[in-house]
């Protein structure tokens, strides 16, 4: 890893840093944005590569690449004519980014084995909601203990404040070559700034400390800068941590966001205090003591503290990481949920009256609502109050609809594209895959979380995962006193039985501990089976096969007087498995939570998992039709209504065809019998929806003149075929070119948009206005 540190700049760091950097980002004072690096890459990076280089010779940079340009922004609520209102952005060329950004994918490699596990901030495969999640945990496991609280740290100027000749030090402590360290002592000499005002740019100015804020590198560095305080805490004989079990919770950081678990409070919260001024007198390190909040976790002692301190009492909670934490676990879902809702509401008050399509309102609510309900599903364990769903549906149902009446039941819109929705995101779902997503930890090998070490201990001695099969959902719902875990267990059985994916034994089932089988509840034999290493049933499979006796004794030292045993086990397996002797195979949610937990987009696959196992309008079609129509056609249908044009009025018109959003007679009559079920053009037939689409001798008329006038234009017939007009699939025979097959599909859409026009018209649809429209 040190050499990979300390290895010379060169062609292929350079375009990796490019090719990884983020496009569409404000240009620095030269205005040229990284968009402009990545169009002309292979021509940009020779000159670049000489430009880094012969700075690394002379310990300087050009006079550009050390330049950064403040804007202020106004901070919400904030009087205008104070400076503290504003927010300082700073922005850097991109060259001084692209060099930043190569040394930044280096030191993210080396920082996990570096950094303890307390920091999250910044770090490769850690999160901030295990964070959270850790903090929850300790209030519930110690909920009125005396003498104990919780630290919520806010540093002031965090990143400003850092001294640079502590960073350098802090590097070479940890190992870090003089090759790396002088990189890092180049990015930050003599570096300038200058401040716009009003569009009047300021004279540059020094900087003397600070990580520069816009390097990639910066928060890679102040993680680094960080970690000798929580080492010097965390070793501090003074300053008394939490124990739960076997484990001490003394940190949780992320990045500067630091909480500290603390009791013998006399004497730790002195000792911390003078740590934070030695600390600071020589890295640059403060506490913001009016911001900082200390909460004891007894109530008594909450109300009336018994150590004096400098910081706010929060008798109510405070906010971490965005979400606000209360003292009563069972006040955390109404805490954090309630305000979002209000939050929303306004916000889709204010959206509302915007002359939007469908399709725009639902970018809308997926670009601006939907993040903010995802990252507190993510970081709350625990279900929101019973009425969140109803509400949020109900408000989201109506935004998208303009408070109109809904043409399309909400589980139509919630499909993908190639299944003929509109991705329209269904939050409950959502929130059944931020928690799956959760359980993931649960089912992986080898990973020490302080969180998952203290929910295991409401596991009766077996594996989180196991645990899931140990005993039917009523009575794992009613044993299980962690409130994480349980609600960890109701969204297990709720996807499972949406899924209809609930297996009648799994591999992960647990032998000793397991209600359903009887033998194992009070054996302690099978115990001793548990510490020689056979916990779970997949234990006693080898290539996928049910091991004999001998090959399990073989294997893990099994006692020769426990054949009965494995003879009752046996029979056990037999009898769930229909007498099958092969390992059971996973189910469609335990493939997905066994993956790899540190991947990404693991929510949109959970998701994904969900949303595929609804139904769709393909065999409504097929029905109609009197024709089969395979999921990929149907894929493809879909697909293309969404692709065919830009315009989104006409993309409308072909999905609520597709859809089936029109209301025919046949369905007012089923609403209203006075209401004569007879189609509107014809007045002789039924008036289904295919009728009306397609099959009434008045809209044949149309649909005929409509493609012989196109087939004047391309060089083969098109063919008067429902599937094309209706659904846009070409028949397998059809020798149209690319460019005769986009024109047409374009002329049918403004034949469907005519039909729809005059739908409850009783006359025809008018050649000559489709005729316009074309024009």
């Amino acid at each position: 890893m040190k050499n990979e540190l300390e290895r010379e700049i060169n062609f292929n760091d350079v375009s990796d840093a490019i090719t990884n950097m983020r496009g569409g980002k404000a240009s620095g004072p030269d205005g040229l944005p990284i968009d402009i690096y990545k169009l002309f890459k292979a021509k940009l990076i020779p000159p670049l590569l000489d430009v880094y280089l012969e700075s690394f010779k002379t310990g300087c940079f050009p006079a550009t690449l050390r330049s950064a340009l403040i804007t202020l922004i106004l901070k919400p609520s904030k009087a205008p004519v104070e400076s503290g209102s504003y927010r300082p952005i700073s922005l850097l060329n991109s060259d001084s980014k692209i060099i930043a950004k190569a040394l930044a994918m280096r030191l993210e490699r080396a920082l996990p084995a570096i950094i303890h596990g307390d920091q999250n901030g910044f770090v490769q495969n850690r999160q901030g909601f295990h964070n959270v999640r850790r903090v929850l945990n300790i209030i519930h496991k110690c909920e009125e203990s005396p003498d104990t609280a919780i630290l919520s740290l806010d540093a002031e100027k965090a990143f400003d404040r850092v001294e640079w000749p502590y960073l350098i030090e802090v590097l070479k402590r940890f190992g870090f070559g003089d090759h790396f360290r002088r990189w890092v002592e180049i990015l930050l000499a003599d570096s300038v700034a200058m401040v716009s005002t009003n569009n009047l740019i300021s004279h540059p100015f020094e900087l003397f400390r600070g990580t520069r804020q816009g390097f990639p590198i910066s928060p890679l560095l102040f993680v680094l800068a960080m970690e000798p305080l929580a080492i010097a805490i965390r070793s501090h004989p003074s300053i008394h941590v939490i124990k739960i079990g076997e484990t001490l919770h003394k940190t949780a950081m992320y990045a500067d966001d630091t909480i500290l678990f603390l009791s013998h409070l006399a004497e730790s919260i002195p000792s911390l205090l003078k740590l934070f001024d030695q600390f600071g007198s020589f890295s640059g390190f403060k506490v913001n003591k009016e911001k900082s909040s200390i909460m004891f976790l007894n109530v008594n002692e909450r109300m009336k503290p018994v150590v004096s301190h400098p910081f706010v009492n929060a008798t109510e909670g405070f906010k971490y990481l965005g979400i606000r934490v209360t003292p009563k676990i069972s006040d955390l879902s109404s805490a954090n949920y309630e305000p979002m809702v209000i939050e929303v509401s306004e916000e889709i008050t204010r959206l509302i009256s915007l002359p939007l399509s469908l399709l725009g309102r639902i970018n809308i609510v997926k670009m601006t609502i939907l993040p903010k309900f995802l990252y507190i599903f993510q970081s709350i364990p625990l279900a929101p109050p019973p009425p969140f769903f109803s509400k949020t549906r109900k408000l989201l149902s109506n935004f998208i609809w303009n408070n109109r009446k809904p043409r399309l039941r909400l589980s139509l819109l919630y499909l993908p594209y190639d299944r003929g929705g509109l991705q329209f995101p269904n939050l409950e779902w959502y929130y059944w895959a931020a928690q799956l997503r959760t359980t993931m930890f649960w089912f992986s090998n080898d990973i020490f979380l302080p969180w998952l070490e203290i929910e295991k201990m409401s596991s009766k001695g077996l594996s989180l995962h196991s645990y899931l099969y140990s005993a039917p959902f009523k009575t794992l719902k009613k044993t299980t006193t962690n409130p994480f875990v349980k609600n960890t267990v109701v969204v297990w059985h709720e996807v499972q039985k949406m899924l209809n994916d609930s297996p009648r034994l799994s591999c992960f089932s647990p032998i000793w501990g397991n209600e359903l089988f009887a033998p194992a509840k009070n054996d302690l034999g099978f115990k001793e089976w548990l510490n020689k290493g056979v916990a779970k049933l997949q234990d006693l499979y080898e290539e996928y096969s049910l091991m004999s006796f001998s090959e399990l004794r073989a294997k893990f030292n099994i006692p020769q007087k426990h054949f009965f045993k494995y003879l009752q086990l046996r029979s056990f397996i037999l009898a769930h498995l229909n007498n099958s002797v092969h390992q059971p195979p996973l189910s469609i949610l335990e493939t997905h939570v066994t993956k790899n937990c540190f991947g990404k987009r693991l929510v949109s696959q959970f998701y994904s998992m969900l949303v595929e196992n609804h139904k769709d309008r393909r065999r409504e079609w097929i029905s109609d039709l009197q024709e089969d129509i395979s999921s990929t056609e149907w894929s493809k249908i879909c697909l293309k209504a969404h692709t065919q044009t830009i315009n989104t009025r006409l993309r409308m018109i072909q999905f609520n065809w597709i859809m089936r959003t029109y209301i025919s007679p046949v369905q007012l009559n089923k609403f209203d019998p006075n209401i004569i079920d007879l189609c509107y053009k014809c007045n002789r037939h039924q008036g289904t929806l295919y009728h009306c689409l397609w099959k009434c001798e008045e809209i044949q008329k149309f649909w005929s003149s409509a493609l012989q006038y196109i087939s004047q234009i391309t060089t083969s017939p098109v063919p008067l075929c429902p599937k094309l007009c209706i659904l846009g699939l070409y028949p397998d025979d059809c020798t149209l070119s690319c460019e005769e097959r986009k024109m047409v599909d374009l002329c049918l859409l403004q034949a469907k948009r005519c039909i729809a026009l005059c739908w409850k018209n009783v006359g025809c649809p008018s050649f000559n206005h489709w005729l316009n429209n074309l024009t």
